[in-house]
This record gives C-alpha cells, structure tokens and sequence, in this order.
C-alpha cells in the first residue's frame, strides 16, 4: 500500500510539474494595424500593424507569416524579453489602400493565428521642395544665394518631371519671387 501510495504521489507530481511546464510555454499575440505607412525592406510601402507578444519565457525567434494578394510573405521576429514584446509589422505592398481586407498573421512555430481587418486608408507622397529667400546680402552672399537658387531650381524641374502625369490638382507648380535665379535656365 505505501509503495502504491508513493507512486500515486511521485505520478501526481512529475504531471504536475509537465502542466507547469507547458503552461510557461503558452504564448499569445495580438496585432493591431495603425493608420501609417512605412518603407518596407524591398522599397514598397506597406501598413504598419503593432504585434504584442505575450507569455511566460518567450525568448526566441517566432516565423510570421501574413498571406495576401495571392502570395505569402515571411518574416522572422526575435525575442529578447522574457514575458512581453512589441513589433512593428509591415504588411504587404497593396493591403488596405482602396478597400478594407482581411488579412490572416500567424506565429507559425507556436501555431497561433489571428485575423486583423485592415480599414482603407489612401497612400500619400509627400514631396518636400526647398526655397531659399532673395534677400542677397540680408540672408547671405551673392554667390551663394545664387548657387542656392539654381539647385532649387533643378530639384524643381525633377518635381515637375516625376509630376507631370498625375491629375492636373497634383502636379508640381512653382512660382518664383524674382526673375533673376532664373535667367541662367532661359537660353539652355
């Protein structure tokens, strides 16, 4: 009887201590997309979702994949902290920018899977031009003035050129204060 009684108890305890074991081992996630864009690795631009990875000694690296627009994209996330992590994922190029979609994220080596709609959100380019003043002598030299003006000058004519297909409200347009920064471009 306490031989049986012994390995009642020592069976009691090693599964005990296996359901402690895969209970440290339970990870979950959540990804929640966010109204930006950013540059994904290839040069694309791609919606960004947070991912929040939670469990106990989740150090390690997880496999992410998000299937969309008949391809399947991979990714490797690496976790240093031990019971909580937050990860940028960019999402393939297309997702989300004219209508909402539904896109599957999966952690596929602890086989966790979660749905996410991506509300539409348009991509916007934001072209940033440069302008110097013409104060010559307030704001600097003559020569450099001049330097300064031809280089905004040529930037424009990039502008106008990378511009000049898109919808009549979106093309580049430049007026300039004074004629002069534009005499040299006249005759060439």
């Amino acid at each position: 009887m306490n031989k049986a009684v012994f390995l009642g108890f020592l069976f009691f305890f090693s599964l005990a201590g296996m359901v402690s074991c895969f209970a440290k081992a339970a990870v979950t996630f959540e990804c929640k997309v966010r109204p930006v864009y950013c540059y994904r690795t290839d040069g694309k631009s791609g919606r960004e979702a947070l991912l929040t990875v939670k469990g106990d000694n989740i150090q390690g690296a997880y496999t992410v994949e998000v299937p969309a627009k008949k391809k399947k994209e991979t990714s490797t996330l690496h976790i240093v902290e031990a019971d909580s992590a937050q990860s940028v994922l960019l999402l393939p190029e297309g997702v989300g920018t004219t209508s909402q979609e539904t896109v599957s994220v999966t952690l596929s080596n602890v086989e966790l899977k979660q749905e996410i709609t991506v509300p539409p959100m348009r991509y916007w380019n934001v072209y940033l031009y440069n302008h110097s003043h013409v104060d010559i002598g307030y704001t600097n030299t003559h020569k450099n003035v001049k330097t300064l003006h031809k280089n905004n000058i040529i930037e424009g004519i990039k502008l106008a050129e990378e511009t000049k297909n898109f919808l009549p409200v979106a093309l580049f347009v430049r007026l300039a204060g004074k004629r002069q920064p534009a005499v040299p471009f006249q005759n060439a």
